[in-house]
């Protein structure tokens, strides 16, 4: 398993290169979305269990968890606004794609004011 937070969103990758079943990841870091949301990404053939169960949207007043995609791992009410942000993230991302490397050019000129200054 893989935890992207840190890169999702901040560098190019495809999912069937890595050499791991599961990627996980928030959504409010690189890929210019709010607190609350999250994905998983699976290799087909992984089951995965939710560890919450109890109504969601399909069903809000049944004890039991739907046995449908992808409502088995819903529980409660879905984040819409923080998918909304996910998506004018996601726009801006495919809109800008050199943001990353504007966030690298930053960061090297902190390191280079940081190396010339003597106290």
């Amino acid at each position: 398993m893989v935890d992207a937070c840190q890169s999702a969103g901040s560098m190019k990758f495809n999912f069937d290169d890595l050499e791991a079943d599961i990627l996980i990841s928030s959504t409010h870091k690189h890929m210019y979305g709010i607190p609350g949301l999250g994905f998983i990404i699976h290799r087909e053939g992984i089951q995965i269990n939710p560890l919450i169960f109890g109504g969601n949207g399909q069903r809000s007043a049944s004890m039991r968890q739907s046995e449908v995609m992808p409502y088995i791992m819903e529980s409660g009410t879905v984040n819409t606004p923080a998918m909304l942000a996910l998506l004018g993230g996601l726009d801006f991302l495919n809109e800008n794609r050199d943001a990353h490397k504007h966030e690298e050019n930053l960061l090297q000129y902190f390191i280079n004011k940081c190396d010339n200054f003597k106290a």
